[in-house]
This record gives structure tokens, C-alpha cells and sequence, in this order.
């Protein structure tokens, strides 16, 4: 699972204001997910409709329509999972490496995948059907890490895990239905392969137009933009004399401003008299010299104004050596250690289609 804890583009300074953008008020509980997520849970739900479609019939396709061999779809089926994996590290890298392109680096795993799909009808030996599936799960891979990328950038970490179970959710979703419309287009077509293959490209587009459609290309930096317009809009209403401001935020000064008037006591006035003359007589050579007699006045009349944060520093660009190098800490080694064993020990659903269909005599169109 990809995980990106930064925001891309927004200084450190800036991060609080747009996570508390989205963060719920005090005493409510936010019973919902960010429209990001939920365009992205779309995507994977109808992409998964379409995929397991052509993952449910292809064992029966290849072995009952072609003629394969139990060997030879096991080595298809190999490749069909083994480049989905292969590719994952590589998606990432792009996304990353691009600066914000999430967005068109899923796009374009998703798109591939689709184009795959009306292939299988021309391919019919071994070889070409190797790489259209190759070609398929390659745009798999590319599409993952991009995804959870942006699920994890459009929401707060207090949220994130929410936005992900509701993702996984509808992605489930997805995978339990297209098993089920493969069988039905099977049993109520003559020529039910094709029309299968057909009907899963189609969705497929439906799930491409979703991703262009809806997902924004960077969902960090609307909270961080609406942030910046609540503080501008702020400083135009202190400039009209509409808001308070107390001692703390103005860095310890009382500044107090309505209908448009400011109250200002007798030393600050004098204080006022003293920088207008000094900025008269003395030179600018002296003013940046550092000297006290030329900072403390000045110093007095911008005391009214918040410091200002010091830019944050440029992130480096991840490479895929610092992507390795993850495999340092204790607790991902042990978590990928873990996941290769399961993976290792793990059956392929479309080896438990053809026990099915073997063991009890089902027809091929079941």
C-alpha cells in the first residue's frame, strides 16, 4: 500500500492550515470521506467489474475454448500476477519522480488495461496471449501505487485510514460483481467469450472516464488554496477596519480596530513621529547596517506585523535507491517478509474456477 504522509507543493508552515481545512469541527464525527476518495472508489469499482469479468472466464476460455493445458494456463497465470507486481515499484517511482502526475500515471495504467481487453479476442495461441495479459497487468501495476498516492494525499491522517476501508470497500464491491455479469452474458449469449471480452472493455472505458472526470491532479493543493483565500480574505477585512485582532496574534501587540478607526495612545503616536524622522534623515546605508539606533525604531513601527516563517526547504526527489532502502526499517522488513510467504502459499482463484468446473461436471457456460 502506497502511503504518502507529505504534501506535495505545500511548505511545512503551510500543512497545519490545509489538514485543519479538512479536519471535522470539535463535537461532531465525521461519518463520511472526501470526494476524492469516493471518485477514486468509483474508478476501482467499475475497473474491477471489468477485470474479474475476464479473470473468472479466462481459465475456462483458455483450457475448455483453446484447448490449453492445466501447465500452460498455470504459466499464463504466472505472468498475468507476476508483472502486476514487477511493475508496482515503477508506477510509484513515476508518480513521484513527475511532481504531481498521480493522476495521469494511474490514467495511464487504467487505459492500458482497457485497450487489453478487446485483444484476447484476436489472440489465440500462447504466445500473444502471454503479452496481452503481460500488457495488462503492466498497466495494473502502473495504476496502484499512483491511486493509493492520491488517496492518501486527499485525506488527513486522522481520516486516512477511513478513506482506505472505504476504498477497499468498493473495490470488493466491484470484484464480487464481475464474476457475476461474466456468467450471466455466458449463459444468455451464443457467443458468450466474446461478448464477454466486449462488455469488459466498455466498462472498462466507463472506469477511465470516472479518473479524467473526477479526480482532481493534485487533491492537496485545494485545501492548501482555500487556506490562502481565508487568509487573504482576513487581511482585506483587518484593512477595512471589520476584525479584531488580540495581543498574540499580532506578536504582542494591541492593536484594536472598529467601524473602521484605530486607537492609538500617546507613546505609540510619538514613537510613530520619531521612525517618520528618522526615516528622513538617515540613510539607507545606515539602516542596513545593523546598528541599534537604526533597527529599534523600526523594529516599533513593523511590530504590528506577525513574523514571517522561513521558507521550507525543497524535499529531495525520491529515487528508487531511497525506495529500497525503506526495506531498512524492522517493521516493513517484517511486513514484506510476511507478504511474500502468503503470496507463496497462496492458490489462484482461477485454479479454484477449474477445480469447480472438473470436479463437478459444471458446463461451461456456469
Amino acid at each position: 500500500m502506497y502511503l504518502a504522509d507529505s504534501r506535495a507543493g505545500a511548505p511545512e508552515s503551510a500543512a497545519p492550515s490545509a489538514e485543519s481545512a479538512a479536519r471535522p469541527r470539535a463535537g461532531r464525527r465525521l461519518t463520511a470521506v472526501g470526494p476524492t476518495v469516493l471518485a477514486l472508489g468509483t474508478v476501482s469499482l467499475i475497473t474491477d467489474v471489468s477485470s474479474e469479468m475476464v479473470t473468472a472466464v479466462l481459465p475456462l476460455y483458455l483450457v475448455a475454448g483453446l484447448g490449453l493445458s492445466p501447465l500452460g494456463f498455470g504459466l499464463l497465470d504466472g505472468i498475468h500476477n507476476g508483472f502486476s507486481a514487477l511493475v508496482r515499484l515503477a508506477g510509484g517511482h513515476l508518480a513521484d519522480r513527475g511532481g504531481g502526475r498521480h493522476k495521469w500515471v494511474a490514467g495511464a495504467g487504467y487505459a492500458l488495461s482497457a485497450l487489453c481487453k478487446p485483444l484476447l479476442l484476436v489472440a489465440q495461441t500462447l504466445t500473444p496471449i502471454g503479452l496481452v495479459l503481460a500488457a495488462d497487468r503492466t498497466g495494473k501495476g502502473l495504476r496502484t501505487a499512483p491511486r493509493d498516492a492520491l488517496i492518501s494525499l486527499s485525506s488527513t491522517p486522522e481520516t486516512r485510514g477511513r478513506a482506505f476501508g472505504v476504498h477497499r470497500a468498493m473495490d470488493t464491491a466491484g470484484a464480487l460483481l464481475g464474476p457475476l455479469v461474466a456468467f450471466l452474458i455466458l449463459r444468455a449469449t451464443a457467443d458468450g467469450y466474446d461478448a464477454v471480452f466486449t462488455m469488459s472493455f466498455c466498462v472498462a472505458l466507463v472506469g477511465v472516464l470516472v479518473l479524467v472526470l473526477f479526480v482532481p491532479d493534485d487533491p492537496a493543493a485545494r485545501p492548501a488554496s482555500a487556506a490562502r483565500a481565508a487568509g487573504t480574505r482576513s487581511d482585506t477585512a483587518l484593512a477595512a477596519g471589520t476584525a479584531t485582532v488580540d495581543a498574540r496574534d499580532a506578536a504582542g501587540v494591541d492593536v484594536r480596530r472598529a467601524a473602521g478607526t484605530a486607537t492609538v495612545d500617546a507613546r505609540d503616536a510619538t514613537d510613530a513621529t520619531t521612525v517618520d524622522r528618522r526615516d528622513a534623515l538617515v540613510p539607507r546605508s545606515a539602516e542596513s547596517s545593523g546598528s541599534p539606533d537604526s533597527a529599534g525604531p523600526r523594529r516599533v513601527a513593523e511590530g504590528t506585523r506577525a513574523p514571517v516563517a522561513p521558507a521550507a526547504p525543497a524535499a529531495p526527489r525520491p529515487t528508487l535507491r531511497a525506495a529500497l532502502a525503506l526495506l531498512r526499517r524492522p517493521e516493513l522488513r517484517g511486513i514484506t517478509l510476511c507478504a511474500l510467504l502468503l503470496g507463496l502459499a497462496t492458490v489462484s482463484d482461477s485454479f479454484v474456477f477449474l477445480l469447480l468446473q472438473r470436479r463437478l461436471g459444471v458446463p461451461d457456460r456456469w
